[in-house]
């Protein structure tokens, strides 16, 4: 006879993510956190290698970490669609312009819920490559375009023919200086009568403490692995930073899957 926590250890599927995802990702990263917090650097990345940010390597990373790094991404962003997309499409978008697309998990979400919808997935050319592999097979393929780029490069051309841009589980990938520049862009791109949705986890918005704990913890891998810049933000940082970066929420939607909180922001007049 095994107790509670032996069951979720062999049964819950978040439980497994989450201790595939720390053991295979984090745990030996962990022993250099120190060291990252004092150099502002992600010095535990150099368990995978000599890498500056992990973002561009996720496609290079070895078994079983590239896995674990996607299953964890994903469950929990993933778990939010459903509730997202209506909210979404009552806007009535034709191009969505999905940014930070990954495996392109949303984009074929969107082109099976709407038989009209165009989607333009973003992202380094790592995961565009590995989104363009994962989506040949699809149904509606033929209405999801790549294209790869580097948010963080204002020399790469990004898409400007989209009335909707989508972020998923992506602001909280950078520096609040970051965020404000990728805004900017953003704004540039989007037309007047366009929406900007950003679904975050935000540790301020949780039902249960232990969520918000976990949440604020995670930021440890941002620090330690991840790029050692971000980390998980709370609701006030994204209204103030959407803010200078001249947006207005028009509405904010929380405990979408298992606990996102989605932004409508369009553009101040």
């Amino acid at each position: 006879m095994i107790d509670k926590v032996g069951h979720f250890l062999l049964s819950d599927e978040m439980t497994k993510i989450n201790m595939n995802f720390v053991a295979d990702v984090c745990y030996e990263a962990m022993q250099r956190l120190q060291e990252s917090v004092e150099r502002e650097r992600p010095c535990g990345l150099e368990q995978f290698g000599d890498l500056s940010t992990l973002y561009p390597a996720l496609t290079l990373l070895p078994e079983p970490a590239r896995s674990s790094w996607s299953s964890f991404d994903q469950f929990y962003s993933d778990a939010a669609f459903a509730e997202a997309l209506p909210i979404v499409f009552a806007a009535h978008p034709k191009r969505i312009v999905d940014i930070g697309g990954n495996s392109g998990s949303w984009a074929l979400a969107c082109v099976e819920h709407d038989a009209k919808i165009q989607v333009t997935l973003v992202d380094l050319p790592g995961q565009a490559q590995a989104a363009r592999d994962r989506l040949s097979d699809a149904r509606h393929k033929q209405r999801i375009s790549i294209w790869p780029a580097d948010l963080l490069d204002p020399r790469q051309a990004l898409p400007d023919d989209g009335d909707t841009i989508w972020m998923s589980q992506f602001l909280d990938c950078f520096s609040e200086e970051q965020i404000l520049g990728i805004l900017a862009r953003v704004a540039r791109l989007l037309p007047s009568h366009g929406w900007l949705f950003v679904l975050e986890l935000l540790a301020d918005r949780q039902e249960h403490a232990a969520a918000a704990y976990s949440l604020n913890a995670t930021s440890l891998y941002f620090t330690c692995i991840a790029n050692g810049v971000s980390r998980m933000y709370r609701s006030a940082d994204l209204r103030r930073l959407l803010s200078s970066a001249g947006f207005e929420i028009a509405e904010q939607h929380d405990g979408l899957g298992l606990g996102h909180t989605l932004f409508r922001c369009r553009k101040r007049e």
